[in-house]
């Protein structure tokens, strides 16, 4: 049986399904009218394809992340636009541990290491800079010591 959707060229499976549109038809209207829950089954997926822990409920992503924080009206794939990220990336999406920051931010979260404190990251910081000094000393400024 032929698809409902206008212009559509696929076949809907009457018995199976009863419905009279084809599955991409039926995934593009759930998508089109649960916006919120699509986008929490792909947050899902993405979490069960890469091994990470998933406990969060609808409930909870749909009050924190999609209505506090505005993400219903920005999200997409911009740098401008909103991303959920987790905050500490040892663990997986459990509550309290997301976060809502543009794909900006979180691209360059990525080539920043985390430190937990600031003595750590002064004290990797201290630990680049000589290493780079040794391996390059023509690059340092006449025995200023800046690079």
């Amino acid at each position: 049986m032929k698809c409902e959707t206008k212009f559509c060229r696929g076949y809907a499976n009457k018995k199976r399904y009863h419905s009279p549109f084809c599955s991409k038809c039926r995934s593009r209207r759930f998508r089109k009218n649960h916006p919120a829950m699509a986008h929490f089954l792909d947050l899902k997926n993405r979490a069960r394809q890469r091994g990470h822990a998933f406990t969060i409920s609808f409930e909870y992503y749909y009050k924190t992340v999609w209505l506090d924080s505005g993400y219903a009206e920005k999200h997409g794939k911009t740098k401008e636009c909103l991303s959920v990220d987790r905050a500490d990336n040892a663990k997986g999406y459990v509550e309290g541990n997301l976060q809502v920051m543009t794909v900006s931010e979180n691209s360059r979260k990525k080539f920043v290491p985390y430190f937990k404190n600031k003595a750590d990251e002064e004290r990797a910081i201290d630990e680049t800079s000589r290493l780079v000094s040794e391996a390059y000393p023509e690059l340092l400024d006449a025995g200023a010591g800046v690079w």
